[in-house]
């Protein structure tokens, strides 16, 4: 009897092992699967002027069909964290804490601005959020650099698209390799 016992123990307990490791090899593919999905928003987003995604300038969110943005995070950040004094707050959107984009709203709940922040947020013409000032300015000739002494960084702005490129950096720094930090769209 002791033996059937002590055999059944064994049995249950490394049954339950089995189980546990089951659990979390499931649990392992579903934060792999999610992340991946993740990834999947992200890379289908695009820059257009005045437009990042289904989010344009001068509509309300309740106008467009934003069901990828409803899988996002939203949080609310001071707005003077990209350069807009005066207070007021953006909605940043992020997915697994990773920040994709913000919306600076009148206060009629139009979209006023539109700031692309992650890496994978790309113009028709391959140009990241991310990208150099050389590949920017190379493919945007038309651009203006300034110096934005208030914030201290950088701006290339390109008129025609109303984009404009931040960089980390003073005018007087930037020597072309620098990676632009968001990009506002107006």
């Amino acid at each position: 009897m002791k033996k059937i016992l002590c055999l059944l123990s064994v049995i249950l307990i490394t049954s339950c092992g089995i189980f546990k490791k089951k659990n979390e090899a499931k649990n392992e593919k579903a934060k792999v699967e999610k992340e991946q999905s993740g990834r999947s928003f992200v890379k289908n987003i695009n820059v257009e002027a005045k437009k990042l995604d289904k989010l344009t300038i001068g509509k309300t969110l309740g106008e467009l069909d934003l069901k990828k943005w409803q899988k996002f995070d939203k949080t609310q950040v001071d707005a003077s964290f990209f350069g807009f004094d005066g207070g007021g707050r953006v909605s940043l959107y992020s997915f697994n804490n990773q920040p994709i984009a913000a919306i600076l709203k009148r206060e009629s709940q139009k979209i006023n601005t539109l700031i692309a922040i992650h890496p994978d947020i790309k113009t028709k013409e391959n140009i990241s959020v991310r990208s150099s000032f050389n590949k920017i300015k190379a493919t945007y000739p038309d651009g203006k650099l300034k110096d934005d002494k208030m914030n201290k960084w950088s701006i290339y702005e390109i008129p025609a698209k109303s984009w404009q490129f931040i960089f980390d950096a003073r005018l007087d720094e930037i020597s072309g390799d620098e990676r632009s930090q968001f990009l506002i769209i107006r």
